[in-house]
């Protein structure tokens, strides 16, 4: 066996082996503007001093940032509800402020539907603040806003020409302090520069993936920004599924490349399936759509991730064309929060004093008081929150 070192018996004393097994010492990073620090400086007890200080020397390079204790940092994201009941249960109670946030599908999926259905709720919420639709397709039916409850005189719709104003558009009416919401309806129709001013013969590869890559890094960039400065505005972008050419695997792609699917923090996929009926004319029409949600991604909490509603389409139905009928839903998860039930002829609902026979009857009596009904999912909402962890409070 060799030799160690009384002192060190771990280290054997060979002159070569004692060079090898000696600590490594970084040696000091020269940063343009920053002191070099040893690490002798480094291990000096100088406390939060040290660090102090190199934050001052990078602020001097780049400007000052925003400090904060994590203890005082946003704990609990807001919400604007979508209007439909089962997809705000899911999102732990709607599209979430201050982040991106992505809905999908097929064509005629319900995606505009419930945009729409959202802006109305942020313009409710936030009565001296605007709602700015980017209108990229041109195709904003202005009666169908009116249907969901958007008041179209406090909309402000902008239709740009190039998907380059679009993305500029976006950037900078997010950091408009009277800016609640905005949304880019859609990305396949964001169209580049470039390919407008080429010939169709032309081919760009991914222009669009990048002009969509910029897009999510500079609205990202500027929710942040609005953030440390206390205001919280929604970004919801509109998406719709593209078929390519494979062989193998998923025949579907979405448009943008994939900056949308790690830059969004809460993306929600939407599938419809007609049901025909007839008019009071006796005209055959749509019905109703039963659509069905399926979440993918949310960075801000665990929970339900599927889910269906119904739209009433038809015009003869009493409940209106645009409703959307999920009493049996709510009553549904009431039952099981132990908000609703009863036996017999007897069925109670949780802070209303009224006593049904069936939960159709409990029903309709929602449907009549919608107070009643709003307040209802609510603390369904706020109940499903603490069910998954969250806090109860602060989310609206």
């Amino acid at each position: 066996m060799s030799e160690t070192i009384a002192d060190e018996p771990d280290v054997p004393a060979t002159p070569a082996l004692r060079e090898r097994a000696r600590p490594v010492v970084p040696r000091p990073v020269d940063i343009p503007g920053v002191a070099a620090t040893t690490v002798a400086e480094a291990e000096m007890p100088t406390g939060s001093s040290t660090l102090a200080s190199v934050m001052q020397q990078v602020a001097k390079l780049h400007g000052p940032m925003v400090m904060r204790k994590a203890s005082v940092a946003l704990q609990t994201f807001r919400h604007i509800p979508t209007g439909v009941f089962t997809i705000d249960m899911a999102l732990h109670g709607g599209v979430p402020m201050s982040l991106n946030s992505m809905i999908y599908g097929w064509e005629s999926s319900g995606k505009t539907t419930i945009a729409m259905r959202t802006v109305a709720r942020a313009q409710r919420m936030f009565p001296d603040k605007q709602v700015v639709y980017i209108d990229v397709e041109g195709t904003f039916d202005k009666g169908w806003a009116i249907c969901h409850g958007v008041d179209i005189e406090r909309l402000l719709l902008v239709q740009p020409e190039t998907g380059e104003q679009a993305v500029d558009l976006c950037d900078a009416v997010l950091r408009a302090w009277d800016t609640s919401m905005v949304v880019l309806d859609s990305i396949p129709a964001l169209i580049p520069m470039k390919e407008l001013e080429k010939s169709a013969e032309d081919s760009i590869v991914a222009l669009q993936a990048r002009l969509t890559g910029t897009l999510v890094r500079k609205a990202g960039n500027a929710l942040l920004d609005e953030r440390k400065k206390g205001h919280y505005p929604v970004l919801l972008l509109v998406n719709q599924w593209r078929n390519k050419i494979a062989m193998m695997g998923d025949p579907r792609s979405l448009p943008g490349g994939n900056a949308l699917k790690f830059f969004v923090s809460v993306r929600w996929e939407v599938m419809n399936k007609e049901e025909m009926g007839k008019d009071a004319h006796d005209v055959e029409v749509v019905d109703f759509n039963q659509h069905s949600f399926k979440v993918t991604k949310n960075k801000i909490g665990n929970g339900i991730r599927t889910g269906e509603f119904k739209l009433i389409r038809n015009p003869a139905s009493p409940l209106g064309v645009g409703f959307i009928d999920e009493g049996k839903t709510v009553l549904t998860f009431a039952k099981k929060f132990n908000m609703f039930g009863g036996g017999g002829a007897s069925w109670r609902i949780d802070g209303i004093n009224e006593v049904f026979r069936k939960m159709d009857d409990a029903i309709d009596w929602l449907y009549d008081h919608p107070v009643e009904y709003e307040d209802l999912k609510i603390r369904l909402i706020t109940q499903q929150r603490t069910n998954s962890g969250l806090a109860a409070h602060g989310w609206r």
